[in-house]
């Protein structure tokens, strides 16, 4: 008998979201890579809460996903996007 394939990782779901605020998704959307730290609402996801280069889910107001990202808590330029396909994200450090 063979063995079932191994199950699918929901890798995606289990990193920490950074919700931007609403119509803060323009640029994102329109293809930049770098999201400032006025754009994400922080009343719902502080970035206080992120450690110095963790990766995220990145997704707009109305829970559109934008894409995954590497967060720096400390800086204007807070975020910067590494994929947008919402099958491949980042691999673990």
């Amino acid at each position: 008998m063979s063995s079932p394939p191994p199950a699918l990782s929901n890798s995606s779901h289990d990193l920490p979201e950074l919700r931007l605020k609403p119509r803060e998704e323009r640029r994102i959307a329109g293809g930049h890579l770098w999201i400032f730290s006025n754009e994400v609402d922080t009343v719902r996801t502080p970035l206080t809460a992120f450690a110095t280069g963790a990766h995220c889910r990145v997704v707009a107001s109305n829970d559109r996903f934008l894409g995954y990202a590497y967060v720096n808590p400390h800086a204007l330029i807070c975020a910067r996007i590494l994929g947008r396909d919402p099958g491949f994200a980042p691999a673990s450090r």
